[in-house]
């Protein structure tokens, strides 16, 4: 995988997380293996936390930590590249991520994409979670995940596209609309973390289209506000207490306010692009190897990730040089943004329904 002379490549593997309704506890360990077994590069698995209790954003913190340790611990510091230096000399890096992995794969190769020194220079992701701001968003958290999806499924015919949305439609299989709605209630505190770039990759090339939906009115909004609800609760006890011993009834006013309905709307918003990554920035996107499933409600996310990455490739090179360099240019950017869509339903290395070697293969070839 590596070129003679260059070092051996490392290669993270962000597993899946807890987002599929049946069990796949020690799989993750057997993916890593399996990556392991079909290359020289070092393998790396990052168990980031994700559950009620560590919520985003606990895997982002964990994900970058576990980074961070590898240039600490697995990057020589003489393998920074320093002027003068080949280029052959750098530690090139990988990340493997599926569904949850897999956005946070993409937000690691979005953002740790340096142009000079250890970097992550290719990123394979199977079915991700990119954008967790769902099509036709409801914007109503207090509805039960059944609800939500009645209501999206119920207008799918009268969407202005040319056809449904993946996320309408392709309604079974391991992932699912309600699936994906339960790990976003159960996963987020609130609605601002998953409209974060770090939380929906996608967001770092446009914006949401969508508002900001308020939080319910019943979920503290952080450790924090949890405390503070908490402290507040203990208080309202402690006047019922000394209110029935002295035989006075509390008034209106010192009973536990109801939480108050944001009376501000904010307008609808509109998608509109924005350029990632910034010029000065000294970010250069790496090759990204997707795949999805024809009948996946993450089709259309995907595709649309795609299409983003590419379009900011094609930016970069648009004002360089002569008509027949550009047209090069535009043949690498189509070189190094696959997306391979699969005509059956998902395929996952967790389940081992997808088979690992076309990607280990493709890494070989950008690594």
């Amino acid at each position: 995988m590596s070129a003679v002379g260059s070092r051996p490549p490392i290669i993270i593997y962000l597993p899946p997380g807890p987002i599929l309704s049946t069990t796949t506890s020690g799989n993750d360990e057997a993916v890593a293996r399996s990556i392991a077994s079909q290359t020289a590069a070092t393998v790396v698995e990052i168990k980031y936390r994700l559950n009620r209790e560590l919520r985003w954003p606990n895997p982002i913190h964990d994900v970058l930590f576990g980074y961070d340790w590898i240039l600490r611990n697995l990057v020589p510091q003489r393998a920074i590249t320093r002027p003068g230096r080949s280029p052959s000399h750098d530690v090139r890096i990988g990340v493997f991520g599926e569904l949850i992995g897999g956005g946070l794969a993409a937000m690691l190769a979005l953002t740790e994409c340096h142009a000079i020194g250890p970097r992550v220079a290719a990123a394979v992701l199977n079915e991700p979670i990119v954008d967790w701001v769902f099509p036709e968003d409801t914007g109503d958290e207090s509805a039960s995940e059944e609800d939500q999806l009645h209501e999206l499924t119920s207008r799918k015919f009268s969407t202005r596209k040319s056809r449904p949305s993946s996320f309408h439609v392709n309604t079974g299989g391991s992932v699912s609309p309600s699936g994906l709605l339960q790990a976003r209630r159960t996963l987020f505190r609130k609605p601002e973390d998953y409209f974060d770039p770090f939380a929906s990759p996608t967001l770092f090339f446009r914006s949401p289209g969508v508002p900001i939906p308020p939080g319910r009115a019943d979920e503290p909004l952080d450790e924090f506000a949890e405390l503070a609800q908490i402290e507040q609760q203990d208080f309202y006890r402690q006047q019922m207490r000394l209110s029935a011993l002295s035989g006075l009834s509390l008034s209106e006013s010192s009973s536990e306010p109801e939480a108050s309905t944001p009376t501000t709307v904010k307008p609808v918003a509109r998608k509109s692009s924005r350029r990632y990554p910034r010029t000065g920035s000294g970010l250069k996107l790496p090759p990204f190897l997707l795949s999805c499933a024809q009948r996946s409600p993450l089709l259309d996310q995907v595709e649309e990730f795609s299409s983003l990455m590419v379009r900011s490739k094609i930016r970069d090179v648009e004002a360089e040089g002569s008509e027949m360099q550009y047209q090069h240019a535009i043949k690498q950017v189509e070189r190094d943004v696959v997306c391979d869509v699969d005509a059956e339903s998902s395929k996952l290395w967790i389940t081992g329904t997808r088979n690992l070697s076309a990607s280990v293969d493709w890494f070989g070839r950008h690594l």
